[in-house]
């Protein structure tokens, strides 16, 4: 075939390698025209099944219906114990020969201190008011996940485009080289560059393609799927929106995020179990009520032998007893136990002053990134790529009449696929920093 080619004339075969390469400009115009983002209705989709459906969710819902469970237990007073019993029973087994026998009924009821049980009941509804907090972190969290992962899918499907794109040039360049070269205006290095050209983005075709099965995994995983089978191409990404203000997403306003209120509850629920753990100096009161019922008494030797031989009533007896532990070891356990508490609740702050000094450089940080991607985004939308399409556009010409060799143009060609590449991603990373922003500040 290309015996044949060479004996085309040079000039039918110069215009021949022109039109595959203006075919192949033309090409590169692959990306789509993007939707708003209010209109993306498969991300929203995928939203609400995630906060559906999350197993991680359903672990934390479970998790506060079980605390409001235990709210109620620690706020109540514990059972009585019911007393049945026989006292002073004859080895004959006679209830009516001993006047101390009696058939006995009675509880045990141990009455709290006053304040420890409405101090534990506050504990508990204070780490279930951070653990309520805790779950809308969770939901803010699983938001962010599935855009991340649907953002970073929609910006590898459009960098698979532009690779598949930049194949199929690389595919028209080798078809070209052979032209040139069978026409005598080329080498036979020209063709094996070509060809080079091709094989290596072909090597980036499959490290694309790994890409988007981890995006992909990354989304399922998000959803709370399984398997990825049944998951829908995101729709183009739309232009980043404007940056707020750094200043407004740090200020007072971060302190109301879910994220802040659970780190608040649990100062709270340690301050409550440091008040519990205080009146534990205070004993409780374990008291008993037993009530004896003695029966009649049948008359022995010496009743006898006096002329009493009528059995003889009794009256049945009141048992009270209460009873309550000494703290005379209190420095040991008490007073350990306060002590700990007291260095829980010193944790618990300094967690709570941590948290927020840690919040706000993460805000700053993921700003930064956002702040980047934007910017790298208008500078390859605004400059960089009309700046490598000018210079392919300008190269051509000058390659048809021998001024630059074949793969200066090759090269230009190739700087336009790679800038919209840098676009895809830059816009893509510009949506995920976007969306771990918006979880950082407590924003849907």
């Amino acid at each position: 075939m290309i015996k044949g080619m060479a004996r085309t004339p040079p000039r039918i075969l110069l215009i021949g390698a022109a039109f595959l390469i203006f075919n192949a400009a033309g090409r590169t115009q692959f990306s789509p025209a993007p939707l708003p983002a209010g209109q993306d209705s498969l991300l929203h989709s995928y939203i609400e099944e995630s906060l559906a459906n999350h197993p991680n969710l359903n672990s934390m819902r479970a998790m506060i219906e079980a605390q409001e469970a235990r709210i109620r237990m620690a706020g109540g007073w514990m059972n009585p114990n019911l007393m049945l019993g026989i006292m002073n029973l004859p080895t004959s087994l006679d209830f009516h020969e001993e006047g101390m026998t009696a058939t006995e009924i009675g509880f045990m009821l141990r009455l709290p201190f006053p304040g420890k049980l409405s101090a534990a009941k506050q504990a508990q509804e204070a780490s279930e008011a951070s653990t309520r907090s805790e779950y809308e972190q969770m939901q803010l969290t699983m938001i962010s996940m599935v855009r991340m992962a649907y953002y970073d899918l929609a910006g590898n499907l459009v960098v698979s485009a532009a690779l598949d794109e930049a194949r199929n040039r690389a595919a028209d360049m080798v078809t070209t080289a052979g032209i040139m070269t069978s026409s005598g205006m080329g080498s036979r290095a020209d063709i094996l560059r070509a060809q080079l050209e091709f094989d290596q983005w072909g090597k980036r075709v499959i490290e694309s393609d790994r890409r988007i099965a981890d995006a992909r995994s990354r989304l399922a995983l998000a959803l709370g799927r399984t398997s990825t089978e049944g998951l829908h191409d995101p729709i183009p990404l739309s232009a980043p929106e404007a940056l707020p203000s750094l200043e407004d997403l740090i200020g007072p306003s971060l302190e109301q995020i879910p994220y802040r209120q659970a780190q608040e509850e649990k100062v709270k629920v340690a301050e409550f179990e440091l008040k519990r753990v205080r009146l534990d100096w205070w004993p409780d009161v374990d008291l008993t009520v037993k009530y004896g019922f003695r029966g009649y008494l049948n008359p022995g030797p010496d009743a006898i032998a006096m002329g009493l031989t009528d059995p003889m009533e009794q009256r049945d007896m009141l048992s009270l007893q209460a009873a309550f532990p000494l703290p005379l070891f209190g420095r040991n356990n008490q007073g350990a136990q306060v002590a700990e508490n007291e260095a829980r609740l010193r944790q618990t702050q300094a967690d709570y002053q941590a948290g927020g000094i840690n919040l706000r450089d993460e805000v700053r940080q993921v700003y930064n990134r956002l702040q980047a991607a934007q910017a790298t985004y208008r500078l390859i939308s605004d400059t960089l790529l009309p700046r490598a399409e000018e210079i392919f556009q300008a190269s051509l010409p000058e390659y048809q009449t021998g001024l630059i060799p074949f793969m200066s143009l090759n090269v230009a060609l190739m700087q336009v696929v790679m800038q919209k590449m840098d676009q895809a991603m830059a816009l893509s990373e510009a949506h995920m920093a976007r969306a771990e922003l918006e979880r950082l500040v407590g924003r849907r």
